[in-house]
């Protein structure tokens, strides 16, 4: 069984906005538990929030072109894997999947369309 390049993209986009959903979450739940003592995290904290926040904006985003795959979706995936390669293990993964299917899958769709 062999999946299309048209189930790769729905189950890519899929993924992609159940990471951005985490990522939202994970940015609820360091602002509810550290909005008391953020003094402790001190210069950590702003980069820390901004970046999950950045990470989940890609995430939708990319994963919103990909879904819908109405437009060149390379631009919005590179960006996600620039953003999110470092958020171990599950951004890693997905980022991984995406240049997969940025530069095989797709490819192989262009291929099949001429």
């Amino acid at each position: 069984m062999k999946i299309t390049p048209f189930q790769h993209s729905q189950i890519l986009g899929y993924a992609l906005f159940g990471f951005g959903i985490f990522q939202a979450f994970g940015v609820v739940n360091l602002l509810w538990t550290t909005w008391g003592t953020l003094q402790s995290l001190g210069q950590f904290f702003v980069p820390t929030v901004l970046s999950a926040i950045i990470i989940c904006l890609a995430s939708l985003f990319a994963g919103h072109m990909i879904w819908q795959r109405e437009y060149d979706p390379k631009t919005p995936g590179l960006i996600f894997v620039l953003c999110a390669i470092g958020a171990v293990p599950l951004g890693t993964i997905l980022s991984a999947y995406v240049l997969l299917y940025l530069f095989v899958f797709n490819k192989e769709e262009a291929d099949e369309s001429d």
